[in-house]
């Protein structure tokens, strides 16, 4: 069914008895009003009414405490608008269905009311002009209204069974008894139906420290801010009588989820116990793993723990674990690790990228991963016994423990196998002798035998022609990375 309507009049004269002109416009306070019984939504477009004669006015308006309408108990600013007079009041009045009619010379407030004054249609039962009332009642308007001595009681110990008085009132234990300060009545008329409030005296809202004691529940965030100092959130294991978590714990719908805390191991001296932990629950509230830990004496960080020490992976340098290290720079000679550890230049200082421990428990024994030199040119290395560079050609590579060669020889005026000395720089020599075929000449229909040494290169069969000789090979080094690239980049 539709809201009620209430019918508001009212006669506006100055005070010769003349009738003023002019209008009254009511305007609801919220957006809108629904009216699901009745299908309908009231908008809230204001109501003008104009003056008529003798300065009167009547209007049916939407009743204010009609349950019909959600929401239920709103006002409406009353604006008077006069001609030729700039004396108009601005006011929010309540309209309950059961005082229609209302003339506003009942209901309006006179000029000294405080701003914000809401107007009732109506006065509570049993009050007089000006004294402080306090509703009980559970209806909109009228009814259920007592007097302050009726509400607000004090004394020492619990008002439980003691002390009588109406729902709603209030109760303050002067003693704390128990640390129990106020108490609010909830049910029935006498003397039973008093609940500690919220606010007792483990709460105490100051600007210094406070303690809160028992299960707080917050529906909004809450901050630890400042700028004065740093701000922690802090949980504190005090039991002496045995180690406890403490952390932060993240539940859904009352069950738990995660828990990030310090851990409950039993701190044991040398920085043992009381390891970091993030752990994960199962849909009924039981853990299943600890995804990661950190180890407080060590530094040791586990990731992938189903159970308790066994991780799918440690990062820690300590005997036993793999590190996985950045830096830049070489770590040979540098970073200490046990075998298997992984160390990344962020520099990538001469082409080496990556890599890993492969012998020793200090800081040598380092191999390169990954890493590439690119190519060098080295044909302004000097040549031994008339061997000279054909067409300039001397390169070379190295790619991980892998070196690439590229070398044009030109045996016109050579006078001994041996090409050169030292030829081959450091970080890019072989661990043992290799012999190499060499093709020479026009088609390269001939072959020539090459001795790689770690060192020097030499032609071991040569066929004496003006012909060049052609090397291009691949072959493994030990060789450390190269602390300096030789020669220039190609």
């Amino acid at each position: 069914m539709a809201i009620s309507q209430v019918t508001v009049t009212g006669t506006f004269v100055d005070f010769s008895g003349q009738a003023m002109t002019g209008r009254i416009i009511f305007t609801p306070t919220p957006t809108a009003v629904n009216d699901a019984g009745a299908d309908l939504v009231y908008m809230s477009r204001p109501v003008s009414v104009l003056l008529t004669t003798g300065g009167r006015l009547s209007v049916d308006l939407a009743a204010t405490d009609d349950t019909d309408g959600n929401p239920v108990g709103f006002t409406y600013t009353v604006t008077e608008e006069f001609d030729n007079f700039a004396g108009g009041r601005t006011y929010p009045i309540s309209l309950p269905a059961a005082n229609s009619p209302v003339d506003l010379a009942d209901i309006s407030p006179e000029s000294s009311a405080s701003a914000g004054t809401v107007v009732w249609a109506g006065m509570p039962v049993g009050g007089t002009t000006g004294q402080f009332m306090v509703k009980t009642g559970v209806d909109n308007y009228d009814a259920g209204w007592s007097t302050m001595a009726d509400q607000y009681l004090q004394g020492t110990g619990s008002p439980n069974g003691v002390v009588t008085a109406v729902v709603g009132s209030t109760y303050v234990d002067t003693a704390a008894t128990g640390g129990i300060i106020r108490y609010t009545k909830f049910t029935g008329s006498g003397n039973t139906g008093w609940l500690a409030d919220p606010i007792d005296s483990a709460v105490v809202h100051t600007a210094g420290t406070e303690t809160i004691a028992g299960i707080k529940t917050f529906t909004d965030n809450v901050y630890a801010n400042g700028s004065s100092a740093n701000r922690y959130f802090i949980a504190n294991a005090s039991d002496t009588g045995a180690e406890r978590t403490a952390g932060v714990q993240f539940q859904r719908r009352g069950v738990t989820r995660w828990i990030v805390a310090k851990g409950s191991g039993a701190e044991s001296g040398s920085n043992a116990g009381s390891d970091f932990g993030i752990y994960r629950y199962d849909d009924s509230g039981a853990q299943l793993g600890t995804p990661l830990s950190i180890i407080r004496s060590t530094g040791e960080n586990r990731i992938g723990e189903t159970t308790a020490g066994t991780a799918h992976l440690r990062l820690d340098r300590s005997a036993g674990n793999v590190g996985i290290i950045t830096g830049t720079g070489s770590p040979e000679g540098v970073v200490t690790a046990p075998v298997g550890s992984m160390y990344t230049d962020t520099d990538a200082t001469n082409g080496a990228i990556r890599w890993i421990k492969a012998t020793g428990s200090g800081n040598t024994g380092w191999k390169v991963e990954y890493g590439d030199t690119g190519w060098r040119n080295l044909n302004a290395t000097s040549l031994s016994n008339g061997w000279a560079y054909y067409v300039s050609y001397f390169r070379m590579r190295r790619v991980n423990q892998e070196v690439h060669l590229g070398l044009y020889l030109d045996a016109t005026s050579a006078t001994s196998d041996t090409v050169g000395t030292s030829i081959i720089p450091t970080g890019f020599r072989t661990t043992f002798q290799t012999i190499i075929a060499a093709p020479r000449g026009t088609g390269r229909n001939q072959t020539n035998l090459v001795n790689m040494e770690p060192t020097i290169l030499r032609v071991v069969s040569r066929i004496a022609d003006g012909n060049a000789v052609y090397i291009d090979t691949n072959y493994p080094t030990n060789d450390t990375w190269p602390a300096t690239l030789p020669g220039t980049a190609v």
